[in-house]
């Protein structure tokens, strides 16, 4: 049994069962049960699914991906009421996230044609070079708890404008928002199997990213999950979008330790790295930022 934040995991045989505790009262509204062959159903739908998806004409993936959204925002009430109950976040500060994510997804749908148009490189009487974009294939999207939407769609919505299919795990605490988002795809009559989700623990998340038919990894989490993410890949020549952070360990170490001045406190901690990780906290490497990359370049 493996416990996550407020989320369980229990494996038993091929099948991963995950209960999700209310974040108020410890009560558990979910379970989950997701078997291995479950998973490579999954991955092979999205395998399936990719040449259709990347012949659509981004026209058409366009609008398609304006009615995803629209779809989404509308069932606004019980979206914020489920992102409240998971994470804890005040109920009136919930609206921000479906303001943020509107205005993202808007954002990158109305600037696609500039951002996958050819790149010209050389055209004369002799060359006509230019670079073209072309999908990379089946996208894994693995998105944090604390911004699950904000920080989702900035993968999921250029990801399906390029012609990719895309497969989403949320973070263990927020699984509720990857079945919100894929309710808003079906009812937007998004084609079949280009958007699905999985809920996985640690191990089975590295065997899925492991696996020949995912193309791309984008996370967003700690630094210590972006590391795992990398073994992961391995030896296959595949890209992977981190966008990565931790925890600020000098204002929250100082305030732990009492200290009254951050001077102090900086001076100390690069004397004592032992002591840093004693409290579990991320080095000086946190905050690391790799941008995200959605297409390959095809000369």
């Amino acid at each position: 049994m493996v416990e996550d934040a407020l989320s369980t995991i229990e494996r038993k045989g091929d099948e991963a069962v995950r209960s999700l505790a209310n974040k108020f009262d410890g009560s558990c509204p979910v379970v989950f049960k997701l078997s291995d062959s479950e998973i490579e159903t999954v991955l092979q739908n999205a395998y399936d699914a990719r040449k259709e998806w990347r012949e659509t004409s981004l026209r058409e993936r366009k609008e398609i991906i304006s009615n995803f959204v629209k779809s989404f925002l509308s069932n606004d009430e019980e979206i914020i009421e489920n992102l409240c109950k998971q994470i804890g976040r005040p109920i009136i500060q919930c609206p921000g996230e479906m303001r943020g994510f509107e205005e993202r997804a808007n954002y990158m749908v109305d600037n696609a044609d500039r951002a996958l148009e050819d790149l010209l490189s050389r055209k004369d009487s002799e060359f006509d070079n230019y670079i073209k974009k072309e999908p990379l294939g089946t996208i894994f999207v693995i998105a944090p708890w604390n911004y699950p939407f904000n920080t989702s769609v900035n993968s999921i919505v250029p990801s399906l404008l390029s012609g990719n299919t895309v497969i989403l795990k949320h973070s263990s605490q927020t699984p509720l928002c990857s079945e919100q988002l894929y309710d808003a795809a079906t009812k937007a009559l998004l084609p079949k199997n280009i958007f699905q989700f999985l809920h996985l623990d640690h191990s089975s998340t590295s065997k899925v990213i492991s696996d020949n038919r995912i193309n791309h990894v984008l996370f967003t989490g700690s630094v210590s999950g972006g590391r795992e993410i990398k073994k992961s890949i391995g030896t296959r020549f595949i890209g992977a979008g981190l966008e990565l952070g931790g925890k600020d360990y000098l204002t929250t170490q100082s305030y732990k330790l009492g200290m009254p001045k951050f001077t102090e406190f900086t001076k100390w901690h690069h004397v004592d790295e032992k002591y840093d990780t004693s409290w579990g906290f991320d080095k000086k490497d946190a905050g690391c930022y790799i941008c995200l990359l959605y297409t390959s370049d095809a000369a």
